[in-house]
């Protein structure tokens, strides 16, 4: 076991919530900077896709009070 394995199985031995507790308080101390470049694209892309849904279900609620509400009217 390398010493990287033992200080993760070390870390994940306080349980969850410590941990992200622990990455929450260095995270807010070093920002975006201490991920590398494939996890900032996995966020990017995971961003691009939740706004690309947000937009679509946008679209098809507008449509549906449209309707409603022409239906309403009538």
């Amino acid at each position: 076991m390398t010493s990287r394995q033992r200080k993760e199985q070390f870390i994940k031995s306080f349980g969850e919530s410590k941990v992200r507790d622990e990455i929450g308080i260095i995270f807010r101390r070093e920002g975006l900077s201490i991920l590398d470049d494939e996890i900032i694209d996995e966020i990017a892309a995971s961003l691009i896709a939740g706004n690309k849904l947000t937009r679509k279900t946008n679209r098809q609620n507008r449509a549906l009070h449209l309707v409603q509400g022409a239906r309403i009217s009538a």
